[in-house]
């Protein structure tokens, strides 16, 4: 049994995918922390049904009905998906959230980001050992440095030549090989101590691929590709490593460190270099 908790941001696709994946394969996070944003706490209807019916219960429908609304959006967008994940290893369908959440222990709290009191005082109230986290930011040493707690990243580009954001486009680019890099966090931006990474292919159902306009494309590589392959590679080293030690610990695995000279941080891609890598794509 391999012990785990989950960090959440309600309606966020990349831990959408995570946990869906994560199930598929009979990896169940002991714990999941669901965050919400503060800001919905403004919203009149939410207060009127605060009102009525409890918080709590306030709470539920609102996941419910936002779970209802993202499954409608994504699953019109299964025809680009499938551009790049053929339905027999990845369907949209698998990601109904409020199913999957109903199952598991959920502690859901309000927080307008990773690094807050709330989130802080959750995790050293509830949480000892890894939590696995996506879509979270820049960890703050106040959050790292919580007791008997550990954070995992799965990143998306070979550390440490590439840090930072969209490293499956910045690799493209640069014509250098996609992959996927676990590490435990640190401060800095993806220079933690290195568990684990791996080289992946994209695969392209050519046929289907001048179909789709390049907006499509990018969201499809950037929030579906991009999350399901991060997944699927800690899922890999999760399968390895329990055959060699059946109790594996994530509090203590094998890691090093990384040169903090070496590699470079790069930031979200301009849109005009976005054109330029989605026409490498498409030519290839």
């Amino acid at each position: 049994m391999v012990e785990f908790s989950l960090i959440m941001k309600n309606g966020n696709l990349v831990t959408d995918i995570y946990l869906s994946e994560l199930i598929r394969a009979g990896y169940y996070p002991k714990t999941i922390i669901l965050i919400h944003p503060k800001t919905r706490t403004v919203n009149k209807k939410y207060k009127i049904l605060s009102f009525l019916i409890g918080k709590q219960k306030a709470n539920k429908l609102f996941i419910f009905n936002n779970s209802k609304k993202q499954y409608k959006r994504r699953k019109a967008f299964q025809n680009v998906v499938d551009v790049f994940l053929p339905k027999n290893i990845f369907e949209i369908r698998n990601l109904k959230m409020t199913d999957i959440l109903n199952k598991l222990n959920v502690i859901s709290i309000e927080s307008d980001n990773f690094n807050s009191d709330e989130l802080i005082n959750c995790i050293k109230s509830n949480i000892k050992g890894v939590i696995l986290v996506g879509a979270s930011g820049i960890l703050k040493r106040e959050i790292l440095s919580i007791p008997d707690v550990k954070f995992i990243n799965i990143h998306s580009g070979i550390v440490p030549n590439y840090k930072g954001l969209d490293n499956f486009f910045y690799s493209l680019l640069y014509n250098d090989p996609l992959g996927c890099s676990i590490f435990y966090i640190d401060e800095g931006i993806d220079t933690g101590k290195l568990i684990f990474k791996k080289k992946v292919q994209l695969l392209i159902d050519k046929g289907k691929l001048k179909e789709i306009n390049h907006k499509e494309i990018h969201y499809a590589i950037k929030y579906y590709v991009k999350s399901y392959y991060k997944i699927t590679v800690f899922i890999e080293y999760l399968n390895d490593s329990v055959k060699k030690y059946p109790q594996l610990d994530l509090m203590n695995l094998s890691s090093y460190s990384q040169d903090k000279n070496v590699g470079r941080v790069f930031y979200e891609l301009h849109p005009e270099m976005e054109i330029l890598v989605i026409d490498k794509i498409i030519s290839k």
